[in-house]
């Protein structure tokens, strides 16, 4: 086994061995035991849908995520969920930290968001039927607990050190199954610690899967494999500097963002109402529920306002001598490149009730319902293949027409072929 390996193993035996020689020394009741196991699990899940995040290989083209954040509202599968599963490069933050690449946000939310609903339900069955876990919590958690996140700290450097997550895509560095197998463990911790007389036996008990699991979780042992077979197509920028360059109107941006985070609390999807409801209702209590729903909805509005920024704020359009290219500043990564010769006509006009409003998009328009009047003047441009592309948050829509519409005519007087630039909208 290599070094690392071997490191990490231990980590794994330390953090899980903090556990029952915390409760014998401290004698915690089973209340403080099942706390540390849980919250222990619930950092593994955490770091695993935060993994995802990481994967450096892009997803196969025939493979997207099946589980819609919100099934209600066709802002995310347009708007956001589109936008972001097309954007190339990543976040990079320097040091032994990996790289987040923002395209495999709507993966996270596919994994994340479906075990939420499944582990939670499976955990409100369980903690309805097994006796009651008594006790009170003891202040000694605290210290204990950085031992036990030792183990996740430990997995995170040992595979970004190792290049995994940069050979992974984020349908394989985490799969579906292995969040349902953390939240399988959980119920077992309460199921063990629950049912037995004494703290330590039962926190034995529930270690003997958790530490399978673990080891699984870490890489060691019969553990599936992460490696995607998918590689990204490079897209290089001209040598020569663009000729002008536009940004998205900030007002435009936050403001859609916003109207899209209200939209989507109306619609904060049924599973995540059902999992509130349910959680209530096992815990006996009114104010658990309205907890809960308040923190999630809390938690929409904010992810909406991230993706959107993640997917529009950043981006500038460069003109350069003979093509269009959409660069995200943020990512420090060209988008998609269009030449001059593949467009066919551009226009900007003023958005109308009856309008859709154009969504970014490299190879075709999406439509987003046009009720957000603060978006601004979208443009639109035909290419020549009968595939139109979207600019709906343009700082200076009129100016950017009239710039592409010079160069379109210095291009094709260069290469002596006759302007196109008055070819109708199709």
């Amino acid at each position: 086994m290599p070094s690392r390996s071997r490191h990490l193993g231990a980590a794994v035996f330390l953090a899980n061995l903090a556990i029952p020689v915390a409760v014998v020394v401290f004698a915690w009741s089973p209340l403080s035991a099942v706390a540390l196991l849980l919250t222990d699990i619930v950092l593994c899940i955490g770091r695993m849908a935060t993994e995802q995040l990481f994967a450096g290989r892009p997803r196969d083209d025939t493979d997207r995520p099946r589980y819609r954040p919100v099934q209600l509202s066709p802002f995310w599968q347009k708007e956001i969920y589109g936008s972001l599963l097309r954007k190339r490069g990543a976040i990079r933050f320097g040091g032994r930290l990996p790289p987040v690449y923002p395209r495999n946000l709507p993966f996270v939310l596919e994994t994340a968001g479906g075990a939420l609903v499944v582990v939670g339900l499976l955990f409100a069955g369980v903690w309805s039927v097994v006796p009651p876990v008594t006790g009170a919590l003891d202040a000694a958690l605290l210290v204990v607990l950085p031992a036990v996140a030792l183990r996740h700290v430990a997995v995170v450097a040992t595979w970004s050190a190792t290049g995994r997550y940069e050979r992974a895509a984020a349908t394989t560095v985490r799969r579906r199954r292995e969040f349902l197998y953390a939240g399988l463990v959980a119920c077992l911790a309460v199921l063990f610690v629950g049912a037995s007389e004494r703290a330590a036996i039962g926190v034995v008990l529930a270690l003997v899967p958790k530490v399978a699991f673990d080891l699984r979780d870490a890489g060691i042992g019969p553990a599936p494999g992460t490696t995607a077979d998918t590689a990204e197509d490079s897209l290089e920028l001209p040598v020569t500097s663009p000729r002008e360059t536009f940004e998205q109107r900030a007002s435009a941006v936050y403001g859609s963002a916003a109207g899209i985070a209200v939209f989507h609390l109306l619609f904060p999807g049924l599973p995540v109402v059902y999992l509130v409801v349910l959680l209530g209702i096992a815990a006996e209590s009114v104010l658990l529920s309205v907890v809960l729903l308040t923190a999630t909805f809390i938690a929409v509005f904010v992810l909406d306002l991230v993706a959107v920024w993640l997917a529009h704020a950043n981006v500038e359009y460069r003109l350069y001598d003979d093509r269009l290219v959409a660069y995200d500043r943020l990512l420090d990564e060209p988008q998609w490149s269009l030449p001059f010769d593949d467009v066919t006509d551009v226009t900007a006009h003023p958005q109308r009730p009856e309008d859709q409003l154009l969504v970014d998009s490299p190879h075709r328009l999406n439509h987003v319902h046009g009720w957000l009047p603060f978006v601004g003047i979208p443009v639109r441009i035909e290419r020549r293949d009968g595939d139109a592309l979207g600019l709906a948050y343009l700082d200076r829509p009129e100016a950017f027409v009239r710039a592409v519409e010079a160069r379109r005519a210095t291009t094709g007087q260069s290469r002596g072929r006759p302007d196109v630039s008055s070819v109708a909208d199709t």
